[in-house]
């Protein structure tokens, strides 16, 4: 099954993001994008192409163990950006921070996902939380980030890190909590 550790976003910054989503539906060019659905905001951790329900116990006990020393965080939504380059992006999202401690929180759930003989992405981490993915091809077709001037967004606590099953389908992947996992102080 696809899953993904992630940082759910509290319901008071959802909706002030769905404020900026929705004033970026009516500044993008009609069906540019396919919106992610408010209740679906998060922040992707690490993602899992395809984890067997035979290793997830194993997994989820040294994630909780890498997790021990990580105390409850706050984490707040930065600027606008097309991601995950300017030349070729594939979505708009906001950026996140502070980056270096969630680079490294990815880090330890990578570590504890090889412990478990699962891959990790090679890529270097870059949060950010996802508003919209192109529906067209912009290396074709370039695409100019309207501008837009955003409030400064409330800082958000992160107590929890969730294991998410992740169900594609046509309208978009559905997000089911399989684990959370408490960060204590």
């Amino acid at each position: 099954m696809r899953a993904f550790f992630a940082i759910n976003i509290p319901d008071k910054t959802k909706a002030a993001v769905s404020e900026i989503q929705s004033h970026l539906k009516n500044t993008c060019p009609p069906h540019t994008l396919r919106w992610v659905k408010p209740q679906s905001f998060h922040i992707t951790l690490q993602f899992i192409q395809d984890l067997e329900l035979a290793t997830l116990a194993s997994l989820l006990e040294k994630v909780r163990e890498v997790l021990k020393p990580i105390p409850p965080f706050h984490l707040t939504l930065g600027p606008l950006e097309l991601f995950p380059t300017l030349r070729r992006p594939k979505l708009i999202s906001l950026a996140t921070e502070p980056h270096d401690l969630l680079a490294s929180l990815s880090d330890a759930i990578g570590e504890a996902m090889e412990c478990s003989e699962i891959s990790v992405q090679a890529r270097p981490f870059r949060g950010h939380l996802t508003l919209g993915h192109f529906t067209f091809n912009t290396k074709k077709h370039p695409f100019i980030l309207p501008e837009i001037a955003l409030l400064p967004q409330p800082m958000m606590e992160v107590n929890e890190i969730i294991l998410f099953h992740s169900q594609p389908n046509n309208d978009g992947s559905r997000y089911h909590p399989l684990e959370v996992i408490q960060l204590i102080q």
